[in-house]
């Protein structure tokens, strides 16, 4: 990735920065400064196109395809994170991304009470919303998204659920988590609970989005059995990095 953003003249100066990221303490902000030609306003979005090549740009940008910065965008967005440029002509570039920094064993790990384990399953629930393409422009809200987020969480119970940090999101789509300790009925409710709760939000509701709920459920031992922590925890990571998509709309009820 950073052989992909870095580009400096001979004699010239590549910087990396890794730090917390200032305006979120859950996020890891990292930077990558040249000291190349820069880049005017309107290329800013268009380097992460697949095949773009700058204009007018060093002989050593057209040594590629066009490719790596929109892979690299992509990596850092299934990751839960963002990626962009800011840059001047004549003044260099520096590309920064933001990576999620959290413990998944830290979040799931109040929910595990030997109570909540006789439920004998966690459920995780995946929750994908989509702008639709439809959706007045007059009429589009401020922040979809954020407002199914919103839903999302209001729909969960602190003490039995958890909703993990937000992650894979892209400008008109975002995949939410819900982690929750319930059978297949208890999954089924909350699943049924987020759906009308969206529906009925005039935010992120059919007019402006349409969203699929998929659930999964993980066995769970009751208390006074061994729980295996290492291979539960594998077992929600893996289910954060499958990636699905929202395939059609769903119907207004």
């Amino acid at each position: 990735m950073l052989a992909q953003v870095a580009v400096a003249p001979q004699g010239g100066a590549v910087t990396i920065r890794a730090e917390v990221d200032p305006g979120n303490a859950e996020a890891a902000l990292v930077s990558v400064e040249d000291t190349g030609c820069g880049l005017a306003p309107e290329d800013h979005e268009r380097v992460f196109e697949p095949l773009y090549q700058v204009p007018g740009g060093p002989e050593r940008s057209r040594d590629g395809l066009g490719l790596g910065l929109p892979i690299s965008r992509e990596l850092v967005l299934r990751h839960g994170g963002r990626m962009w440029v800011e840059s001047e002509p004549g003044k260099g570039s520096t590309f920064r991304f933001t990576l999620p920094l959290y413990d998944i064993g830290r979040l799931v790990d109040p929910l595990l009470t030997p109570r909540n384990r006789q439920r004998g399953s966690l459920a995780l629930l995946r929750v994908e919303v989509a702008m639709r393409d439809s959706a007045p422009r007059r009429t589009m809200p401020g922040d979809p998204l954020g407002a199914a987020w919103r839903v999302v969480v209001a729909c969960t119970t602190p003490s039995m659920d958890v909703v993990l940090p937000r992650i894979g999101a892209d400008a008109r789509s975002e995949t939410f988590h819900v982690a929750a300790m319930a059978d297949e009925h208890g999954a089924r409710i909350l699943a049924r609970r987020i759906d009308e709760q969206l529906g009925a939000s005039a935010e992120c509701g059919p007019e402006h989005c349409f969203w699929s709920i998929t659930t999964t459920l993980l066995p769970i031992p009751p208390a006074g059995i061994v729980l295996d922590r290492a291979a539960l925890l594998v077992r929600i990571t893996e289910h954060l990095d499958s990636r699905t998509e929202v395939h059609r709309e769903r119907r207004a009820a």
